[in-house]
């Protein structure tokens, strides 16, 4: 997991409240804190003004009130990671992670005993609007998706659609999935998810 901000943004704080070291405040120690620097100092933050941080984390904090705060947006998230990986299981993907596998990011391992092109894979699913990302930690050949995000049930059918339509093209369907019929293995695919 990275956690990404300016200083003095929370993120040892998150971590924190994460590890069940603090509890969750809502914010309130960095609005006093905040509070008490632009009162000191005139109305002026230590450095330049970072405005742009300010109004996007405030904006991302409301929308992640919005859709029921932090349990529920970790619930969608394991639901989207269990969806993407029953459906890419389907295709013959199988997953690095054996156990303990997190709903951020999800490494999955090529079908056994075909040949994937990554580059060619990677640029027929970026053409049609989705990134994958390249495996970086085995050595195993492996590639990654994100899980999170703006992603909902929706995106992972069809970013896996366009796995089944590239695997399709390439001829590597009916050794992986069992099927070279498109729609066989759509279904194969929603059926697998249906029963999560």
């Amino acid at each position: 997991m990275s956690i990404l901000g300016p200083s003095g943004g929370g993120k040892t704080t998150l971590l924190n409240i994460i590890l069940g070291i603090t509890d969750a405040t809502g914010g309130q120690k960095q609005r006093v804190a905040l509070a008490r620097t632009l009162e000191k100092d005139g109305g002026k933050w230590r450095y330049t003004s970072p405005t742009h941080v300010v109004l996007a984390f405030h904006r991302a904090l409301d929308e992640m009130r919005a859709e029921g705060g932090i349990p529920a947006r970790s619930a969608r998230y394991a639901a989207n990671n269990r969806m993407l990986i029953a459906r890419m299981r389907a295709l013959g993907f199988g997953t690095f992670l054996k156990d303990h596998q997190g709903p951020i990011i999800t490494t999955f391992t090529y079908p056994e005993g075909v040949s994937f092109d990554f580059a060619d894979m990677y640029a027929f699913i970026k053409e049609r609007g989705y990134a994958i990302y390249p495996g970086k930690l085995t050595d195993e050949e492996t590639f990654r998706l994100g899980n999170i995000g703006e992603i909902y049930p929706d995106d992972i059918r069809r970013v896996t659609e366009l796995f089944a339509m590239y695997m399709a093209e390439r001829g590597l369907l009916g050794p992986c999935a069992g099927t070279t019929d498109i729609a066989a293995a759509i279904e194969a695919m929603d059926e697998a998810s249906a029963a999560l």
